[in-house]
């Protein structure tokens, strides 16, 4: 009985060592100053970051292909590590965590946020409209392309907030002020 015991303690402290650390001010100051390191190197490899601003939120597994695949991968875990981070993959985490608590925090304060998916069917019912009026083919191929991103957006965006926890929405509504003062863009 006492291996057993000793066995599920071992177990117990390794799940907890392993679980995913509370979102805070100073985790949430880390993962901004990554971002803005990985924009730094950006600038030496902005076809890399062409391919991921088509999928960074989108494809969580993609953008984890995408980057562990380049060639600046390297420093792009140099980076993730200077910050505290373990690898790449738990940095994207906070930034996925973070992204559907803010939006299950606006979704829960302002409902009428769910009418962007009324929107893009509205957008889809104008280009069937556009396909019998004749319209031309370029103007609908651009808004269908659109209206199918804005589409996968929502849905990736309903996604996380459904996956949001709680302890991650509690500390979102509550810092919510912060959190929009240190979004990058958002200086003024």
């Amino acid at each position: 009985m006492k291996k057993i015991t000793i066995a599920l303690s071992f177990l117990l402290m390794s799940l907890i060592a392993n679980a995913e650390q509370a979102l805070t001010k100073e985790l949430i100051q880390n993962y901004f100053s990554v971002t803005e390191k990985l924009e730094a190197i950006d600038i030496g490899n902005s076809a890399l970051f062409d391919e991921l601003d088509d999928v960074m939120l989108i494809d969580k597994k993609e953008t984890l292909r995408i980057v562990e695949s380049s060639g600046v991968y390297p420093q792009v875990e140099s980076v993730v590590d200077s910050a505290g981070f373990s690898n790449f993959r738990e940095f994207l985490n906070v930034g996925y965590r973070l992204i559907g608590s803010m939006y299950a925090v606006q979704l829960e304060k302002h409902p009428e946020l769910m009418q962007m998916q009324n929107m893009t069917s509205q957008v889809e019912a104008q280009i069937k409209s556009m396909k019998e009026r004749g319209m031309p083919v370029e103007i609908i191929e651009k808004m269908e392309k659109e209206a199918i991103s804005q589409r996968k957006y929502i849905e990736v965006m309903n996604k996380a907030a459904q996956e949001a926890k709680s302890a991650d929405k509690s500390f979102v509504d509550s810092n919510f002020g912060w959190l929009m003062e240190v979004l990058p863009g958002n200086e003024e």
